[in-house]
């Protein structure tokens, strides 16, 4: 090996790579000088773009050995870290588990001592050594991210020296690079997020992440920045997504008004708007939508919409939408930030309403007519006004007031440009009309009847609107282009204008093709879409008709009927549609979610619950036993919140695992307390203070019981929660048993104390006068049995005292029990059904009201047990007395306080 260290070259065929490599590492770990050390890492380096395998299985740990012990040499650690970038990086992109690179790297970070030693080495002051160093942690996050995560959590302050390279007056460089870095540690995939990825994004966002990343942003130029502020609302995206908490953070810190600062510009004619400012704002409007997602509880959306209003984002945001001159890549995410921070806000609902001089709602619906536009553009204008609409009455009937003249009008309104798209050609400004007509309509009463009075000039006709709807459903030829779409638009509308309301399906049922049209589209049409559309409007017809003859429900259900298996064809059609891949697609988000594959955009979430409320209705109608009458609005108003039980159980099953933890808590620190109990049978004070101790676990066991029921008194009951209230009850069942065991031993003692008085009342005749060593013994004795009863009947005491304010307690809540009641009754009286109502909270009176007694007849029991101890505790102190003994004054006057309370009764 002369040829390595300088001498003559030996004979024969030169060392092959793993030979040489080998060398180099005994050379590293051999040799004294740093400077051979520092040439053999070069050396190395310059191998491992040619021997990546046996550089990274054998120069590793000597080199990771070597950063260890010394990393002040900044040449030979820049030259360590760089060969260790280029071991483990991926030869393949994407990067596959088969990659050379990417099982090096999970042996690299199998040793967490290694991550240790280059978060270490981060820390040096030079700029080379931990601008290489921060480019190979990126490389060990793209190779295997979870492993590397599971270190940093390991390692205290790992993330805060990471996060310090974003502190203002870092080197841009490494800032820049530091920034790719935490992107890297941020990205997952939403269904492989775990616990550690949601801690790792939390511990970066309480480094006071959001504040430096909007000062790297306002240093780089605000929108105008360049690929930096890319890169900084890329990372802030991250850390607000999926994380409530991150998210509240957020809104805490003052970010909300920082957005103002990016988001007011100009966008009047002559702005320019470069690719990457375009970017920009697509990327800053991305992270106002996750703060406004729907994945988001109702409580955090509320509070976003609030925050966005009072900094007058939201205003800014309403200007760039509406305006002309907005760049058409932002436009459809514009206004779908727009949706989402007014939907359910009335506040912004109404300040929406109020722009364009009152005509904000008409410019909506006259983008998504407006065919030149892409059809992203279309859906996100129509979303944006459903959710000017959603959940806001007012809104929905003023909008409903404008398809009748009124003579005030001073412009077209949308009542107008929606009855003229209903009767268009065209199936999608046709469709967009019904979708926006249904949201209408959706939970409005007053608006479905006063729709039955509008009326369009047809043939020099007027026809009533809903008859032109049902008119135009024959004249559509199947097997056209976009003829589902013309049909399933008319019967989307129609099913919801006829859901919950017994008017409108009188005067649909009076048009004489409305059911032959129905019956026929269920049995004979090939698209799954129109047959289960079909099926949902006449479900709605039979599920809310209220006439007779012809018109009754027996009747409809007789159209089903007709040919074989009419029934089980029909219900069968009904299930396959709730069960479609197209309905599955639309419950899962209030918009739609592939808008570049128009086939799979037919409906969203709040028409889905209307249908399904449909489906669940007139289901339960067909099967209803013959002469069963009709459901009562209760049992309708339980068929439609079907869709929210499983949230509300999937709630309380979390709440009863929280109180099942909690009682497990309390078992593990009861056994901890009476494995520490000492055992003594000989004393009556030990199995007292295990009474004691009893009563008080089964006194936290019942306040958690009642912290069970308060928790149950929620809008809605399950099956789940009773369930958890039995085995509740069996617990407390349990303690309480074993405290009348303890009370069982307690007895015992008491007969032993009553042989000791036996032998009290014996000494007198064995020793007439004075007193013997025996007698001292045997009051010193009764003087310690008097001091532990003294002792254990103030904690009766106490304990009474407890039990007396937990009397206290139950009767307030007994008393609001009996007002709800009340009330309910009060509210119910008219409805026939709403007995199942009063008889729940009658119910949970009732439970009050038993565990009331319970309680007053344990505090019985235990003012039995303090008499007892009075009584015995005089007959003691009358022994004393007796025997020449001394009597506290303390202890004489409690004799006379019970004498005169003895007298008084």
């Amino acid at each position: 090996m002369s040829w390595l260290f300088g001498g003559e070259e030996e004979q024969g065929a030169p060392p092959n790579g793993a030979d040489t490599v080998e060398a180099l590492c005994l050379r590293l770990q051999t040799a004294n000088m740093a400077e051979d050390k520092s040439n053999s890492v070069r050396v190395l380096r310059k191998m491992a773009q040619s021997y990546k395998v046996e550089v990274g299985t054998k120069a590793v740990d000597p080199v990771m050995l070597l950063l260890k012990e010394d990393s002040s040499d900044f040449d030979m650690t820049v030259a360590a870290v760089e060969m260790l970038t280029i071991v483990l990086a991926p030869t393949s992109k994407p990067a596959t588990p088969e990659d050379v690179g990417v099982m090096l790297t999970e042996m690299f970070v199998k040793n967490t001592g290694n991550v240790e030693i280059l978060l270490k080495v981060l820390e040096e002051n030079s700029f080379d050594v931990r601008l290489a160093t921060v480019k190979l942690l990126s490389v060990m996050l793209t190779n295997c991210r979870e492993k590397l995560q599971s270190c940093f959590l390991k390692m205290p302050q790992s993330i805060s020296r990471i996060m310090d390279l974003l502190a203002p007056g870092s080197n841009e460089v490494i800032r820049n690079e530091a920034l790719l870095l935490l992107i890297l540690l941020t990205s997952v995939q939403d269904d492989a997020r775990t616990q550690e990825f949601t801690q790792i994004q939390g511990i970066i966002a309480f480094e006071n992440a959001f504040e430096k990343l909007f000062d790297i942003i306002q240093e780089e130029g605000q929108i105008e920045g360049g690929v930096i502020v890319q890169d900084c609302i890329t990372l802030a995206k991250n850390l607000l997504s999926c994380n409530e908490s991150n998210q509240s953070f957020f809104r805490e810190a003052g970010c909300i008004k920082r957005l103002h600062a990016f988001l007011d510009i100009q966008t009047g004619q002559g702005v320019i708007w470069p690719a990457q400012k375009l970017q920009n704002m697509k990327m800053m409007l991305s992270l106002t939508q996750i703060l406004l997602s729907s994945s988001n509880s109702s409580k955090n959306i509320a509070e976003t919409q609030a925050k966005l209003q009072q900094q007058e984002v939201f205003s800014v945001l309403c200007r760039l939408s509406l305006s002309s001159e907005l760049p058409q890549s932002i436009f459809a995410s514009s206004l779908l930030t727009i949706g989402d921070a007014m939907r359910g806000s009335q506040q912004n609902q109404t300040v929406f309403a109020t722009l364009g001089g009152g005509r904000a709602l008409v410019i909506l619906l006259n983008m998504s007519f407006t065919t030149s536009k892409s059809f992203e553009d279309r859906c996100a204008a129509l979303y944006c006004f459903q959710c000017a609409l959603y959940k806001n009455l007012n809104m929905k009937l003023k909008v409903a007031a404008t398809f009748l003249p009124s003579g005030g009008e001073s412009g077209p309104a949308a009542g107008p440009i929606l009855c003229a798209g209903l009767v268009s050609k065209d199936a999608y400004i046709r469709w967009f009309s019904s979708l926006a007509l249904s949201h209408m309509l959706v939970s409005t009463q007053e608006a479905k009847e006063k729709l039955l009075r509008v009326a369009i000039q047809q043939q020099g006709n007027r026809t009533s609107l809903l008859y032109v709807c049902i008119s135009a459903l024959p004249t559509v030829q199947p097997g056209l282009p976009e003829s589902d779409r013309l049909i399933a638009s008319l019967l989307i509308l129609l099913s919801t204008w006829l859901s919950e309301c017994p008017y409108a399906v009188r005067v649909f049922l009076e048009h004489p093709d409305s059911i032959s049209f129905l019956v026929a589209q269920i049995k004979g049409s090939t698209s799954l879409l129109v047959q289960g559309l079909a099926g949902v409007t006449l479900g709605a017809c039979i599920a809310y008709c209220d006439g007779d003859g012809k018109f009754s429900k027996e009747a409809l259900i007789n159209h089903v009927k007709s040919g074989p298996d009419g029934i089980d064809t029909y219900l069968n059609i009904l299930d396959r549609f709730i069960n479609s891949d197209i309905f599955s697609m639309a419950v899962k988000a209030p918009r739609f979610l592939d808008v570049n594959r128009p086939q799979t955009c037919w409906f969203d979430v709040e028409l889905a619950k209307v249908f399904r409320h449909i489906v669940v209705t007139v289901s339960a109608t067909i099967n209803q036993p013959q002469g069963g009458g009709t459901l009562s609005p209760k049992a309708e108003a339980a068929g439609a919140s079907v869709e929210h039980h499983e949230h509300i159980i999937a709630s309380y099953k979390e709440l009863i695992q929280q109180q099942d933890q909690e009682i497990n808590r309390l078992k593990t620190e009861m056994s901890e307390l009476a494995s520490q109990q000492p055992t003594s049978t000989q004393t009556d004070s030990g199995d007292s203070a295990e009474l004691q101790l009893k009563k008080q676990e089964v006194s936290e066991l019942r306040a958690e019981l009642e912290l069970l029921k308060s928790n149950q008194t929620q809008n809605a009951q399950s099956d789940s929660d009773k369930i958890e209230l039995e085995r509740v009850r069996s617990q407390l069942s349990d303690l309480r048993s074993k405290c009348d065991e303890a009370q069982a031993k307690a007895s015992q003692l008491e007969k032993a104390n009553e042989g000791l008085q036996a032998e009290l009342n014996a000494k007198p005749e064995q020793v007439p006068s004075g007193n013997t060593n025996e007698d001292a013994e045997m009051l010193q004795a009764a003087r310690a049995d008097i001091n532990e009863l003294t002792e254990q009947l103030a904690k009766m005491q106490e304990q009474f005292a407890e039990k007396d304010e937990k009397i206290k307690t139950i009767e307030m809540e007994k008393r609001k029990a009996e007002e709800e009641v009340g009330k309910l009754m009060a509210e119910k009286k008219e409805v026939e059904d709403a007995a199942p109502v009063s008889d729940e909270s009658a119910s949970k009176v009732s439970e009050l009201e038993s565990e009331l007694e319970q309680v007053r007849a344990e505090n019985e029991e235990v003012l039995v047990y303090l008499s007892d101890m009075d009584t015995k505790m005089k007959k003691y102190r009358d022994r004393l007395k007796a025997l020449n003994e001394e009597v506290s004054e303390s202890e004489e006057e409690d004799d006379e306080d019970d004498e005169e309370d003895e007298d008084e009764d």
